[in-house]
């Protein structure tokens, strides 16, 4: 595969990438700016903690949101990116016309010899055979 070849797909991963971390980044901030940070200063004035986890889990839930959707984003264009460089170097390695011909050249040979050898045998045979028949005749003796 050339160099030429893997430039548009290693692109798409990078654009792709850093748009899933702006997009999950995103997401996480609105979830810390909107609701933990608040709730943490709500911590440091004295709260007691289950107030203020109950004040932040939504912020939670959407920094863990945003994080998901990074990872799940990321996971994705790693798999497409991969599957589409691995799908084209396997196509150009991966001849099957040319490994069809190899084999048929290979079985033509093989088939070649094959007959040859049968022609062999059987020129044996019929001259074997042909030498048995002669000693079955008796011929008689004119000295």
């Amino acid at each position: 595969m050339s160099d030429a070849d893997l430039t548009r797909p290693a692109l798409s991963y990078a654009v792709g990438w850093t748009v899933a971390t702006a997009v999950g980044a995103a997401i996480a901030a609105v979830g810390a700016f909107r609701w933990v940070l608040p709730a943490y200063a709500r911590y440091a004035a004295g709260e007691p903690a289950a107030v203020v986890l109950r004040a932040a889990a939504p912020g939670l839930v959407l920094v863990l949101l945003g994080l998901l959707v990074w990872k799940a984003i990321g996971a994705v264009l790693l798999y497409r990116t991969l599957s589409t460089a691995f799908a084209a170097e396997t196509e150009e390695r991966l001849n099957t016309e040319a490994m069809k011909s190899d084999i048929l050249s290979v079985l033509d040979e093989r088939l070649a010899d094959m007959k040859q050898d049968t022609q062999r045998t059987r020129r044996v045979i019929e001259r074997a055979g042909s030498e048995d028949a002669a000693d079955h005749f008796e011929f008689p003796d004119e000295r």
